[in-house]
């Protein structure tokens, strides 16, 4: 496995903005309302479909340290593995289609409610599906349970729960971690047939 250098992790720079945008919400409060992806307005608003990923709840510290936490392991893992050019790619589709996600399936279901999201949920899903993908049977630990788990059935059942929890009136966009978590399994497909076909090849000769 090779080191992980700082200056050239790409999660260093997330956790970054991510903290910056955290204080400047907590300070100006009105600001998450030019950050946060609203399903009413996002076409005229595009930007808000990156910059929302960035943002999280400043009414709840454990939504950015949750994500944060989360990000540290498994992104870190699929990074040292592929790469800060494929890292960023994966991170910023499945953050950026995850949005797309919840905006369509939110009005679907909710055609007379606006909407809004904020969070890096849906890209760390997408991370997560990668690594789903191309580590499957990776062990992790997922709180609470006490003992490791395969990658594809924690990041699966994750899902799974976060979607039943969202339905028990918590404030959960699970259409970001669906779409996001469907691009990351695309592209773990994509980087495990095209991407490391050589490396896969030449393994066993």
């Amino acid at each position: 496995m090779q080191k992980i250098s700082i200056l050239k992790n790409p999660i260093i720079y997330i956790f970054s903005v991510c903290l910056v945008i955290e204080i400047a919400v907590w300070i100006s409060p009105e600001l998450i309302h030019y950050l946060a992806v609203f399903t009413d307005i996002w076409y005229k608003e595009p930007w808000t479909l990156v910059t929302s990923m960035f943002t999280h709840s400043n009414s709840d510290i454990w939504h950015l340290l949750f994500n944060m936490v989360t990000l540290y392991f498994l992104g870190n893992y699929l990074y040292n593995m592929i790469g800060a050019k494929r890292f960023l790619i994966v991170y910023f589709l499945a953050g950026i289609i995850g949005n797309l996600f919840f905006i369509l399936i939110f009005q679907l279901l909710n055609p007379d409610t606006i909407g809004a999201t904020v969070g890096a949920s849906g890209a760390i899903f997408g991370i997560g599906a990668t690594l789903a993908v191309l580590k499957p049977m990776s062990k992790i630990i997922i709180f609470p349970i006490p003992v490791p788990i395969p990658m594809w059935v924690g990041i699966v059942g994750l899902l799974i729960i976060m979607t039943f929890i969202s339905y028990s009136g918590a404030s959960i966009a699970w259409e970001a971690h669906l779409g996001g978590a469907i691009i990351g399994a695309i592209y773990g497909v994509f980087l495990r047939q095209v991407t490391f076909k050589y490396y896969y090849r030449n393994k066993h000769y």
